[in-house]
């Protein structure tokens, strides 16, 4: 069976919505337990990510980790995506802590 390139194209967005839908309304809790399941390899790359977007300050729209991780997150407002980071990092560090239960960021 041959596809076009504009069959290929739309193949590609529906399947990029679809992840994209997954991730919609996810957890702090739920981000560190599939962090938690992949390859340490990619784990520690992945934790990096989430460090620098913990470490942008609040509201900062034009930091790059901020720009790259609201269309991964659009459940999260952008000036509430490092403290969701952080707290993806705290639950990672210490997944039976109390501060990884519940709604962590108010609104989530």
């Amino acid at each position: 069976m041959k596809l076009t390139k504009t069959q290929l194209k739309q193949i590609i967005k529906e399947e990029l919505e679809s992840v994209l839908k997954e991730r919609d309304g996810e957890t702090p809790q739920d981000v560190a337990t599939r962090m938690l399941n992949i390859p340490d390899f990619y784990r520690q790359d992945a934790l990096g990510d989430f460090e620098a977007m913990a470490a942008a300050k609040p509201g900062d729209e034009d930091d790059r980790a901020i720009g790259e991780f609201s269309s991964y997150y659009p459940h999260i407002a952008k000036e509430d995506l490092p403290y969701f980071a952080q707290q993806v990092l705290d639950c990672v560090a210490d997944p039976d802590s109390e501060k990884c239960t519940g709604d962590l960021i108010p609104g989530l």
